[in-house]
C-alpha cells in the first residue's frame, strides 16, 4: 500500500497515520505501548500494540490550560498537568 500525504505539520502525518494503521483491542498483539504526548495546548494519549498498530478505542486527547505571564512566559499548573494525564488513561 502506498500512502501520500500533503500536510504542512509532522505531527499532522503522525495523527492521519495512526487513523489509517489501527486495530481494535481483541486484535493486538501484545505487549502494548503507551504513548502521552503533553503538548502546547493538549494531552494526547495512544495506546499501540507490539507491531505499532493504533488500538482505536484506546486514544484521547484532553487540553490543557496554559498561564501567560506579562514578561513572556507560560507556566501550566503541576496538577492541572497531573490530573490531564491521569484523565487521558482513565479515558473510556
Amino acid at each position: 500500500m502506498e500512502l501520500s500525504f500533503k500536510v504542512g505539520k509532522p505531527e499532522q502525518l503522525f495523527f492521519r497515520l495512526v487513523d489509517i494503521v489501527q486495530t481494535d483491542i481483541t486484535r493486538a498483539d501484545l505487549p502494548l505501548i503507551l504513548a502521552i504526548d503533553i503538548g502546547t495546548s493538549s494531552i494526547r494519549s495512544l495506546l499501540f500494540d507490539r507491531l505499532g498498530r493504533c488500538i482505536s478505542e484506546a486514544t484521547s486527547r484532553q487540553p490543557i490550560n496554559l498561564e501567560m505571564g506579562n514578561d513572556g512566559r507560560v507556566e501550566i499548573a503541576p496538577m492541572s498537568l497531573a490530573e490531564s494525564c491521569w484523565y487521558g488513561l482513565d479515558a473510556p
